[in-house]
């Protein structure tokens, strides 16, 4: 019997970039069957820190060409050829948001935006081989293109 649906929830991860794509990476890399049909991932951040501070450490670390070409050779492997195209539910769903706890409200909206932002950018990169193929929908929490 082979897997077809996989949910994961990560509570009270650390709001930086590079932990984030280490968790993906590990929760992909361990995938082994070639018969899924739906993976929901939903990412809850932990509470934001000081937003500059954050974001420029974060990006220090996470955008780097061999990072971002090992992830991509992790989507790439032959069993996530099969993956079907996003929609209801079929598809890779990964969302990430803030703990509804802890709302990021008291930090200014300007850089809530910028640091939802960041973490967009960086998940599309890391996610564009998905993202081309329509296999995938990524959400994001608070919209860092919504209003506020």
């Amino acid at each position: 019997m082979s897997l077809k649906r996989l949910y994961v929830m990560l509570n009270h991860v650390t709001q930086r970039l590079w932990t984030i794509q280490r968790i993906l990476n590990t929760v992909l890399s361990d995938i082994t069957s070639t018969r899924l049909e739906e993976v929901w991932i939903d990412i809850c951040l932990d509470s934001l820190e000081q937003a500059q501070t954050a974001i420029t450490e974060t990006f220090e670390r996470a955008n780097t060409p061999d990072s971002t070409f090992a992830f991509h050779s992790i989507l790439s492997r032959s069993i996530f050829a099969s993956l079907p195209y996003v929609g209801g539910h079929q598809g890779v769903h990964i969302k990430v948001s803030f703990t509804t706890d802890e709302l990021p409200w008291s930090i200014p909206g300007r850089k809530r935006k910028l640091f939802m932002l960041a973490i967009k950018f960086h998940m599309l990169a890391l996610f564009a081989p998905w993202l081309d193929r329509g296999v995938l929908e990524l959400r994001f929490w608070p919209d860092p293109d919504g209003e506020e």
